[in-house]
């Protein structure tokens, strides 16, 4: 049980850093992984703790200008993880009637996927949200409110 949840928590973190990283490059921006030392060890030590801390690193960017008319590309960047664990959340939910004897781990990834896009969507620097409610606070708001539907059930 805890390697599936293991693999939940390493699989919701890779996929929200590597949107981050993959959008930003989109933008002609370079991105990479920065592993934070005490993060990770917070990280590895939450496993066995009932609440979970997930800080293992962020996506270090430098952009040197951004093509024209591509939209916001802070914004699209900062929401970019947030947005992939929302999507992960409720394709975890929607695939929750199928998995039979591993319903456990679905709505364990669907919630798991849903509080880390919500911890992420706190205003509050240097977290994603307070990137992208400076820039959009109607989509802030919208993603808060997926990311707790993700979270707790639809």
């Amino acid at each position: 049980m805890l390697t599936g949840y293991a693999a939940v928590i390493v699989v919701a973190v890779v996929v929200h850093e590597l949107a981050h990283r993959q959008v930003a490059r989109s933008y002609g921006c370079g991105a990479r992984f920065i592993l934070e030392p005490r993060g990770f060890i917070l990280t590895v030590v939450s496993a066995f703790l009932p609440f979970k801390i997930l800080a293992p690193g962020y996506v270090g960017i430098v952009c040197w200008g951004y093509p024209a008319g591509r939209g916001d590309p802070e914004l699209s960047i900062a929401a970019a993880g947030p947005a992939s664990n929302i999507v992960l959340g409720l394709a975890a939910r929607l695939a929750l009637p199928l998995a039979g004897s591993y319903a456990w781990l679905f709505a364990n990834a669907a919630a798991l996927n849903g509080w880390l896009a919500f911890f992420n969507l706190i205003p509050f620097p240097p977290l994603d949200g307070s990137k992208v409610v400076r820039r959009s606070p109607a989509m802030w708001a919208l993603m808060m409110l997926a990311a707790a539907l993700t979270m707790f059930g639809l």
